[in-house]
């Protein structure tokens, strides 16, 4: 809803004024949106992780708050360089500050990593050309960052493509002397008795179990919240200044 309402005003105009040329509510547009990009960047990371160690060719990723999480995280990165190229059209572009530079990198960073994850994500590639013209803009202003920036997405966009061209292995990636030679250390557990287990099968979606690393449940995070009686320590606090 909030993404919706910045959107729409960004759109209009006060006072015969375009609110994209505005310096002070692009900065506030790209604030919250550089704020959502930042937060579901572990979550993108995590389930790149998951998707490299099956192995799969199954892109597709259920419904549910992940796939939520991961569509929010487009929408942000995709309006954060939009917002960025409009700067950029009206010679707007901050290329002293590293904070707009920042912005458009970690952006078309996700969106070109979300394309591994699934392509139904991203349907508009028009955020590879907004990218390059961002990164034109800063460097042919003398942004020494901007220029490196470039180079690291040309970079990551070689390392995708040839990434989606490869056909997977899944877990045979390796040569077969190398895993021969080697002597797998539960071996002997699963051969007296124990029932093997399918690594592709145990790496479920449930991001927030203790077996992906997790210390707290969600349920143990809440009662952890709760516990935490802030307005106590501020009345204790005030009581001591006076």
């Amino acid at each position: 809803m909030v993404s919706r309402n910045l959107s729409s005003y960004m759109n209009t105009t006060l006072r015969g004024a375009d609110v994209k040329t505005s310096k002070v509510a692009t900065r506030l547009v790209l604030s919250y949106h550089h704020c959502v990009v930042l937060t579901t960047r572990p979550l993108v990371m995590c389930v790149l992780q998951k998707r490299l160690a099956t192995g799969s060719n199954d892109k597709s990723i259920p419904d549910g708050p992940i796939s939520s999480l991961l569509q929010t995280c487009v929408a942000s990165a995709v309006n954060t360089l939009k917002a960025l190229k409009a700067l950029g059209d009206d010679n707007l572009l901050d290329s002293f500050l590293p904070f707009q530079l920042e912005a458009a990198w970690s952006s078309a960073f996700l969106l070109k990593v979300l394309e591994i994850l699934s392509s139904g994500l991203v349907p508009d590639r028009s955020y590879l050309e907004e990218a390059h013209y961002i990164f034109d803009i800063m460097n042919q202003r003398g942004s020494p960052a901007a220029k490196l920036r470039k180079c690291d997405f040309e970079r990551l966009e070689q390392l995708v493509s040839s990434f989606l061209s490869t056909p997977s292995q899944g877990n045979n990636e390796y040569p077969e002397e190398h895993s021969s030679s080697q002597e797998d250390p539960f071996k002997e557990a699963n051969a007296e008795g124990s029932h093997n287990i399918d690594p592709v099968e145990s790496l479920q979606w449930d991001l927030f179990d203790n077996e992906s690393g997790f210390a707290l449940s969600p349920t143990e995070l809440m009662d952890l919240a709760e516990s935490l009686h802030m307005e106590d320590f501020f009345v204790a606090r005030q009581e001591d200044d006076d």
